[in-house]
C-alpha cells in the first residue's frame, strides 16, 4: 500500500471525515489512505454503504447488520466498545430468552447513578453486515441491554477484518 502507515490508538472517526483511513487490526496499524491506496482497498475488499451523521464535533457511523433470524438492524460503529451490544428488545429475534439460567446477568449503577441490567450470552448463527454475508461472525458473544440504538458494533466484531472508513463517500470497505 502506498498509504501512510502510523501506529496510534483510534478513539474517534471525527478526525477522518474527509480522509479515508484503514484500521488493520491484525497488524495493529492505522493507515491514512491516498486515492491510489484507497482504490486498491476497494478492488480487494467488500464495500458497504453506511450512514454518516455529524453533530458538531461528533461523527456517528451507522452500519446495517443482519441477525441469524434474518432481522435487519442498524448499529452504531463504536470503536471504543469491545462487545457487540444489542438492545434487549432484539433478544427474541436473536434466538435468546433473557430469562434462561445460562445467561450471565449483571445489575449495577453507572457513574450517574442510573441502574442498568446487562445480559451476556452467545448468539447462535451468523451476525453479518447486511448485503455482505461474507462479512460475518459466527456464534458471537453478545451483550444485551436497554439502549437507544438497535445496537453497537465494536472491536470484538471489527477485529476480524481490515476495515476502511471512507466517510466522505459514506462507505466502509472490509477485507
Amino acid at each position: 500500500m502506498s498509504g501512510q502507515e502510523v501506529t496510534v490508538p483510534l478513539g474517534s472517526l471525527s478526525c477522518f471525515r474527509t480522509t479515508p483511513v484503514t484500521v488493520d487490526y491484525r497488524a495493529g496499524l492505522l493507515v491514512v489512505e491516498d486515492e491510489a491506496s484507497l482504490a486498491r482497498r476497494v478492488a480487494a475488499g467488500t464495500s458497504v454503504a453506511v450512514h454518516v451523521g455529524y453533530d458538531g464535533c461528533s461523527t456517528d457511523v451507522m452500519l446495517g447488520m443482519t441477525l441469524p433470524s434474518g432481522t435487519f438492524i442498524s448499529v452504531e460503529v463504536d470503536l471504543g466498545s469491545d462487545m457487540l451490544i444489542l438492545d434487549e428488545g432484539l433478544a427474541a429475534d436473536a434466538g435468546i430468552d433473557l430469562r434462561d439460567e445460562g445467561i450471565r446477568t449483571v445489575k449495577a449503577k453507572d457513574e450517574t447513578g442510573h441502574e442498568f441490567v446487562r445480559y451476556f450470552t452467545e448468539v447462535r448463527g451468523d451476525v453479518a453486515v447486511s448485503g455482505a454475508p461474507s462479512i460475518r461472525v459466527t456464534d458471537p458473544q453478545v451483550q444485551f441491554q436497554k439502549i437507544i440504538y438497535d445496537g453497537l458494533v465494536g472491536d470484538r466484531f471489527l477485529r476480524n477484518f481490515t476495515a476502511t472508513y471512507d466517510l466522505a463517500r459514506a462507505r466502509m470497505i472490509f477485507a
